[in-house]
């Protein structure tokens, strides 16, 4: 995978999963779990980034006073634990009531939780871009993050095509056009994407219509590579000519 390739897999990863954001580190980008996306508390999920432990994701927590570690990679194309650590906090021995004691189930169902995220799954090199082309159908709950704007700036600039070729049933065009995508679905939508600036109001009550904003032209552009939609592309250089 080139590089430009494996930059536009991580920002669809992380526009994908409502567990992470990128921030500012000492003027870099890093990327930063969101505080409340795990059932396990203390949870630590740390992505491997050197060459030596690629492909590889550290999941910690800390259970009867012990230090738990699991080194998950791919198997098979499946996200699986390859390695289990225990050590207590003083690097002493392990007492023996440790093993009886711990409570290892809720781990392992919070990590079955975690090889769905599209972050965790870019690291161990099985994100599959096609599976997140649309983040309404890949991320309906998208958790504290929310979802960007250019997410609504991209179904506006849909409607506004589909106002073009159908203005009386412009969303009915939409349903058919975008598999599993309901009428009442892509209502919502438009009416965000209206409340956050991206589309105008529709010329009059009951009519549909309405354009897209200077804030999402920009938006479209700046996430251009994000998007899988011809349609938007060919709409974006005709503004641009």
């Amino acid at each position: 995978m080139g590089q430009k390739q494996s930059l536009v897999s991580w920002e669809m990863a992380v526009a994908a999963d409502p567990d992470y954001e990128w921030i500012d580190v000492e003027g870099r980008r890093a990327l930063h779990r969101l505080e409340g996306s795990s059932a396990v508390v203390p949870w630590t999920t740390e992505v491997a980034w050197n060459r030596d432990d690629f492909n590889k994701v550290l999941f910690t927590t800390e259970l009867e006073g012990a230090t738990l570690q699991v080194e998950v990679r791919a198997t098979h194309g499946q996200a699986a634990p390859h390695q289990i650590t225990i050590k207590m906090a003083d690097d002493s021995a392990l007492p023996p009531q440790v093993f009886t004691r711990l409570r290892i189930t809720p781990v392992f169902n919070q990590m079955s939780q975690d090889f769905k995220s599209p972050v965790i799954q870019r690291r161990l090199d099985i994100f599959e871009e096609s599976a997140w082309k649309e983040p309404f159908l890949s991320r309906p709950r998208p958790g504290r993050k929310g979802r960007p704007d250019w997410e609504y700036a991209m179904w506006a600039a849909r409607y506004v095509s589909a106002c073009r070729q159908d203005a009386r049933r412009p969303i009915a065009r939409l349903t058919k056009e975008h598999a599993n995508h309901t009428e009442s679905m892509l209502r919502a939508i438009l009416n965000k994407a209206r409340n956050r600036g991206l589309l105008t109001a529709t010329p009059q009550k009951g009519v549909a219509g309405g354009r897209l904003t200077k804030r999402a032209l920009q938006l479209l552009r700046e996430n251009r590579s994000l998007i899988d939609d011809d349609l938007i592309r060919e709409y974006l250089e005709g503004e641009e000519k």
